[in-house]
């Protein structure tokens, strides 16, 4: 991720093109690529590694991963593990590149808004190294998908995942010690030994826990757009008297 971001950084030409070192994805396919995005109506454009020439080691986690991404994200990408990409300059340099973000490259691209488009591209067989993918990647996968979904749905109002929780906890927390105190008052019953107590009583902890962070973050995000001028969305293109 971080060669990745380097090297868009770098980068001067209008299109970035990004594929594997390892000689796998085929040149031959940047020009029709490049077509597409040279056309003005995409952003990114993304191979489709047909008849992948890899071992089912690399094979079975990469569709597992593509499959939880089209699911969790609704975004229908058919091979985010290509690396063949062609990126528009604008998309390219907002692409905010870390830890293991390079998995996600496409779907952080949508994210800014991009237009994509997906192209069969060939694939050719590893004839140096060894491959370091494995049936692993698919927990990682699912970690950077979690930080992914909550930057897609709640970046912008983080008080309605955590807020909304909290609240709720609360409010299981405080009817559990209601029926607790009835029990206790009404029918004089003990409850200093009942495990209900502590759970009554963890709810209301934690969901003020979470509420508090759900405030704390929402300061932090209006400090992350106020501080840097930044603006909570992206305009590709301004349109005036009908050009």
């Amino acid at each position: 991720s971080l060669a990745l971001a380097a090297g868009i950084d770098y980068a001067k030409g209008e299109y970035i093109i990004t594929m594997d070192g390892d000689l796998q994805n085929d040149p031959q396919d940047i020009p029709k690529m490049l077509e597409y995005a040279v056309s003005g109506e995409y952003d990114v454009v993304t191979g489709i590694r047909q008849k992948r020439k890899d071992s089912l080691v690399k094979k079975i986690p990469s569709k597992i991963a593509n499959f939880m991404v089209r699911r969790v994200t609704k975004l229908d990408i058919q091979d985010n593990g290509c690396a063949l990409k062609v990126f528009t300059r604008d998309i390219a340099k907002d692409l905010n590149l870390y830890g293991e973000m390079h998995r996600f490259i496409t779907l952080l691209a949508y994210l800014e808004g991009a237009q994509i488009k997906q192209v069969p591209v060939k694939h050719h067989a590893r004839n140096a190294g060894v491959s370091k993918y494995g049936l692993e990647r698919v927990f990682k996968v699912v970690a950077d998908m979690m930080l992914l979904l909550f930057i897609r749905k709640y970046f912008q109002r983080p008080i309605h995942l955590f807020g909304i929780l909290g609240v709720l906890l609360i409010i299981l927390g405080i009817f559990i010690n209601i029926y607790l105190l009835i029990v206790k008052v009404g029918f004089g019953q003990d409850i200093g030994t009942r495990p209900l107590l502590i759970f009554g009583m963890m709810f209301i902890l934690a969901g003020i826990q979470l509420f508090t962070i759900g405030i704390v973050m929402e300061l932090l995000i209006r400090t992350y757009y106020e501080s840097q001028n930044k603006r909570p969305y992206r305009i590709k293109s301004i349109s005036i008297g009908g050009q």
